[in-house]
């Protein structure tokens, strides 16, 4: 199935799997994994599109939300490996959620 069959949230989520698979720690507002993770084809899908795939990819465990304040950064979901490590968004270790 090419990416022209999918849904627009669908290839939003294939989108953001392949961008993160290039760049494992990337760190982004959703606003910018839409403008920067998502090659669209032709006019973007609306940003409602990206947070609807963001949500499913945190649900499936594939993502995690940071809040600061009222900010929310999306990254991918630090494995147990990953546990200690400091957050390059904060500089400080993540709780899981």
């Amino acid at each position: 199935m090419s990416q022209h069959d999918l849904s627009p949230q669908s290839s939003a989520v294939e989108a953001i799997r392949h961008y993160l698979s290039v760049q494992p720690q990337a760190v982004d507002s959703a606003e910018g994994v839409h403008h920067w993770w998502i090659r669209w084809d032709g006019v973007p899908a609306p940003l409602e599109v990206t947070v609807a795939a963001l949500e499913q990819l945190e649900r499936e465990g594939e993502l995690e939300r940071i809040r600061f304040g009222v900010r929310e950064l999306w990254r991918r979901r630090a494995i147990a490996a990953d546990r200690g490590r400091t957050s390059p968004a904060s500089e400080q270790p993540c709780e899981p959620t």
